[in-house]
């Protein structure tokens, strides 16, 4: 009876057979990461708000434009896509 491993110990011994080593299904290529930062786009009403402050201050501080910025992140992004895009930008 073949069964799937349930701890390391057991998927350790399960791999280590030559008939479980063997490919299943399909190939499939991964995708080639991105080749650099990808820009991302704000909508207008961002871009309004980032001038509207930035006009009262004068002298806005990096610290406030990335607030906005992750706040805006987290309203208009699932967490799987926040994810992805924190990945690329490294």
């Amino acid at each position: 009876m073949n069964r799937e491993p349930t701890t390391p110990a057991e998927e350790l011994d399960f791999y280590r057979q030559a008939e479980n080593q063997t490919p299943q299904g399909t190939p499939r290529r991964r995708r080639p990461p991105l080749p650099g930062p990808v820009p991302m786009r704000f909508p207008q009403h961002m871009v309004e708000q980032v001038r509207a402050r930035a006009e009262t201050d004068k002298n806005p501080s990096g610290d406030e434009i990335e607030s906005m910025a992750l706040d805006f992140e987290q309203r208009e992004f699932t967490t799987d896509e926040l994810s992805k895009i924190k990945r690329t930008r490294r």
